[in-house]
């Protein structure tokens, strides 16, 4: 069916694996036990002061820069190449692939190279500065090849940080499971509402 939908061949079957997989879970996981204490009232109290922490801001205003400016990279960049600098929409939307494909050698570089060194900051600190260096490389330079590094480093460095900034909440002080996904959870929502809002903006 997938294949002869097209060019919704790649969406459909995106669809369909990410659709077992969730089926998968529903019948086959098991959730730990230790979970269930969420329910009791004054656990509810402790989870909502998560959201008050001053980590929990800080982490969802890194996750808002990252975010924010990986999807207004993304849905923006196709068409300034194609109405200013005159690349064919094909090529524009190839360069803009960049983004995701280094993004996965960005990600696994954060995770394995803080462990490697024991320190999370150095690769916070570069993700940031170089998120601003390579993001204006990425549409101020006319010419291709610079354009293509532009794309590569800025896709390295808009996931380098996530590894280093997911682990932060674990080792907080006084965190339980349940408080780290809320941590988490807060953190990646103030980030995917930046993705939403920047192309407007």
């Amino acid at each position: 069916i997938g294949l002869s939908l097209g060019w919704r061949a790649a969406p459909f079957i995106v669809g369909a694996i990410t659709l077992t997989a969730t089926a998968a879970w529903l019948l086959l996981g098991r959730e730990s036990k230790e979970g269930d204490g969420i329910k009791d009232p004054s656990n509810l109290r402790a989870m909502l002061q998560v959201l008050r922490q001053r980590m929990t801001i800080l982490l969802g205003i890194g996750f808002v820069g990252g975010f924010g400016q990986n999807v207004a990279m993304s849905t923006w960049l196709p068409s300034y190449y194609s109405g200013v600098l005159g690349f064919p929409l094909e090529t524009s939307g190839q360069l803009v692939s960049l983004l995701p494909l280094f993004g996965i050698v960005g990600a696994l570089a954060g995770g394995f190279l803080s462990a490697i060194v024991g320190l999370r900051r150095p690769f916070l600190i570069a993700s940031g500065l170089s998120l601003t260096v390579f993001g204006l490389g990425s549409f101020l330079s006319p010419i291709q090849p610079l354009l293509i590094g532009s794309l590569a480093l800025l896709g390295i460095s808009s996931f380098l940080f996530l590894p280093a900034a997911f682990t932060i909440p674990m080792e907080t002080p006084g965190m339980t499971p349940d408080k780290v996904g809320m941590t988490l959870a807060v953190a990646l929502s103030m980030g995917n509402f930046a993705g939403f809002i920047s192309p407007l903006l």
